[in-house]
C-alpha cells in the first residue's frame, strides 16, 4: 500500500510488515515490522514535532539501533552512541550532548560531551526536588575516581561507628627536610603520618607535597610517639608542610599531619 501526497510517496506500507516514510527504496535493509525513513539517511531538515527512527546514528554511522529525532531545539539518539539527548545541534561535528551508554564488563558513563561550537566545559548538575536528596549508591569499596584516579574512598561503618573518609593519590607526599635517614610518609597531601628517620631529626620538619594547593591549606600535627615532642604549630605554603616541635624530634616518631584546603 503506498500513501502519496503532490504525486511523492509519503508513506508505503509493503507486504513484509515494512514502514517506509517518504521512499519506497531500501526495504529489507531496514528493521523488519519497523519504520525505515529512506534507507537510514537523515534528512537536513523536518518539520516541528517530527519523530523518526533509522538504521543509522546521528554522526553516520550503521548500528544495529534506532534513532530518535525530534524538532524544537532538542535531539534524541539512541543507537551505537548509547542514548543521547542534544541541548544543542547543528551538526554531526557542533553540538552540546548529555549520553548514557555501557562499557561491556566496565560499567555505565553518564557523559556531557562537546564538539565545534558546543560550549567546551560544562557540568553535570543533580538537581533533586523540594526537601529531596541527591543520592549516590557506590559500592562496598566507596571508591570516588577523578579523571580516572582514585582520589578519596568512603567506608561506611557499623550501625554506631560513624562514617570514614579516606583521600588518596599515586604519589605520596615526601619529607624533605630534618627528617633523618631514610624517612617515610604513608597518605596523602591532604592526610599523612610522617614516619621520621634513624640518626637526629630535627625541629622544623618540612614535608613537600605531591602537588600543589590552590592557596596555602590550613595544617595541623601531632606527635603520636613521643608526648614531650608535641607539634606546637604547622606552617604551610601552596607546596609544603613545615612541622615545629616543643622538644626533639626523635628518631622514628610518628607525626600525623592533617591538611585542608582554604578557597
Amino acid at each position: 500500500m503506498r500513501l502519496n501526497v503532490g504525486g511523492t510517496t509519503a508513506i508505503h506500507i509493503a507486504n513484509t510488515g515494512n514502514v517506509g516514510i517518504g521512499t519506497t527504496t531500501g526495504f529489507g535493509t531496514g528493521m523488519t515490522g519497523g519504520l525505515s525513513q529512506g534507507v537510514g539517511v537523515l534528512p537536513s531538515s523536518f518539520p516541528a514535532d517530527v519523530v523518526q527512527w533509522s538504521v543509522v546514528d546521528l554522526n553516520g554511522a550503521a548500528t544495529a539501533g534506532s534513532v530518535l529525532y525530534t524538532e524544537g531545539g532538542y535531539r534524541f539518539e539512541q543507537g551505537s552512541l548509547g542514548f543521547s539527548h542534544y541541548g544543542l545541534f547543528t551538526n554531526a561535528t557542533n553540538y552540546e550532548r548529555l549520553r548514557l551508554f555501557p562499557t561491556a564488563g566496565t560499567g555505565i558513563t553518564l557523559a556531557a560531551e562537546t564538539a565545534g561550537t558546543g560550549v567546551d566545559n560544562l557540568n553535570v548538575t543533580l538537581t533533586p526536588a523540594g526537601t529531596g536528596n541527591a543520592v549516590v549508591a557506590i559500592g562496598a569499596g566507596g571508591l570516588f575516581q577523578v579523571g580516572g584516579t582514585l582520589r578519596f574512598a568512603v567506608t561506611d561503618g557499623a550501625a554506631g561507628t560513624g562514617t570514614r573518609l579516606r583521600t588518596a593519590q599515586a604519589t605520596v607526599p615526601a619529607c624533605t627536610t630534618n627528617c633523618g635517614t631514610a624517612p617515610s610518609i604513608s597518605g596523602s597531601d591532604t592526610a599523612m603520618v610522617v614516619t621520621l628517620g634513624t640518626g637526629v631529626p630535627a625541629s622544623p620538619v618540612t614535608v613537600t607535597c605531591n602537588g600543589t594547593w590552590p592557596t596555602a591549606p590550613a595544617c595541623q600535627g601531632v606527635n603520636r610517639t613521643t608526648a614531650a615532642n608535641n607539634v606546637t604549630r604547622v606552617d604551610s605554603t601552596t607546596t609544603t608542610a613545615v612541622v615545629y616541635f616543643a622538644a626533639g624530634p626523635a628518631a622514628s616518631d610518628l607525626v600525623a599531619v592533617l591538611c585542608l584546603g582554604v578557597s
